[in-house]
């Protein structure tokens, strides 16, 4: 028969175990290598198998066990895990799990380990990790390993299989030692869950909530509205009452949101809810740029300066205080950014770029726009009194 033909007829005849692959090795001959086991065969010897799965097959390997008449074969006792780290083909690109059929109630639990640490075999150098227990655990844990020698037991954490080393001999005092790890990194990993199997962390259900997609977007909708109608409100504002110069920050304003919307877009950022809160306080701190300023100017037109000396006096003496403001505040979000997570990063990152903008156009942009509208012959140029001061 051809190879093809037979390939066919095999995958025809076989719709489970062509999904995965099993390979046999014979416990008498130890380091023995591994041979594939085909399930034309009627004779499987005794002896230790393993079992092999693509992750793409995973899915249809899942939906074939959980059909009413192959469960009713399978042992109820029995549940089939996967290993928690995959292995990778040689282009890196296909993922192989292993998979198992264990007890759904473990032998030994977590809470009898006491200390686990990844370290090196004296003999080989090898990485391994040792493992202690307290003397109820040590106590179970040596007829566990009497009964099963040369059998596997599986070190799982939430449904994943992290080792499953090889029983060699009956293992009295609490002590073991772990060994077949392909690196010190698959060690340390193993360190970290035998530790976490060890923690005890009860959860109690305080409040319990579903939330929709709906929702978020709703919550979203709603943060847009009231930051457009927070920007009107201070735009209006500031236009109704500096006038001219609340102009020049009104458009100061809105290239420091640009600008910011802009950082964001090109930093692949989501605005969120916090996000938008940022922008919010960034406006309103952009604009007390602006007063701090307009109030020092007015302060020296009051004085009798000339309007272009009024100005460089203006923004002299703002300066300090909006760089103190505003750099404490920059230190602020910057904390908030490497000890926050989620939301509060989020509301931090916004905040920091807009204090950046902020400083950029209220102290530069604002002066430049003042500065060419005079040059272009405005006569006039009011920063909110009752009666303008001439451009002498």
């Amino acid at each position: 028969m051809p190879q093809e033909e037979a390939t066919r007829r095999y995958i025809a005849d076989h719709p489970f175990t062509r999904l995965f692959a099993t390979y046999y090795s014979d416990p008498q001959q130890r380091n023995a290598q591994a041979v594939p086991v085909y399930y034309t065969n009627d004779n499987f010897p005794e002896g230790e198998y393993t079992f092999r799965i693509l992750e793409d097959s995973i899915a249809k390997f899942q939906e074939i066990l959980n059909r009413p008449e192959i469960k009713s074969m399978m042992p109820s006792e029995l549940e089939i895990a996967y290993d928690a780290k995959p292995e990778l083909s040689r282009d890196e690109k296909i993922k192989i799990y292993g998979f198992y059929s264990l007890k759904k109630e473990p032998e030994l639990t977590g809470d009898v380990i006491t200390d686990a640490l990844a370290t090196y075999d004296p003999t080989n150098n090898a990485p391994m990790v040792t493992m202690a227990m307290n003397s109820e655990g040590a106590d179970r844990w040596g007829k566990i390993t009497g009964a099963n020698l040369q059998k596997r037991i599986s070190i799982v954490l939430d449904g994943r299989v992290y080792s499953a080393p090889v029983v060699q001999s009956k293992i009295t005092g609490g002590s073991s030692q772990i060994t077949g790890m392909a690196n010190t990194e698959e060690a340390h990993l193993l360190e970290i869950v035998l530790k976490a199997g060890a923690l005890k962390a009860p959860v109690e259900i305080i409040e319990e909530r579903i939330v929709g997609p709906s929702l978020g977007e709703d919550s979203i909708k709603y943060g847009v509205t009231a930051s457009i109608f927070a920007a009107l409100v201070v735009i209006m504002f500031m236009l109704l009452y500096y006038t001219e110069a609340g102009l020049v920050a009104d458009i100061a304003v809105i290239l420091n949101i640009t600008l910011i919307l802009g950082v964001l877009a090109s930093l692949g950022g989501t605005l969120s809810l916090p996000g938008l809160a940022g922008i919010i306080l960034t406006l309103g701190m952009a604009v007390d740029a602006n007063v701090l300023i307009y109030e020092r100017t007015r302060e020296e037109l009051a004085k009798g300066r000339s309007l272009k000396s009024a100005i460089d006096e203006g923004f002299s003496k703002a300066l300090s205080a909006i760089l103190d403001s505003n750099v404490t505040t920059f230190i602020t979000g910057l904390i908030l950014y490497f000890l926050g997570s989620g939301p509060i990063k989020g509301f931090a990152l916004t905040l920091m770029i807009g204090i950046i903008g902020t400083l950029f156009t209220a102290i530069l942009i604002s002066r430049a726009l003042i500065e060419i509208s005079m040059q272009a012959g405005w006569k006039n140029f009011s920063f909110g009194q009752k009666k303008s001061i001439s451009n002498i």
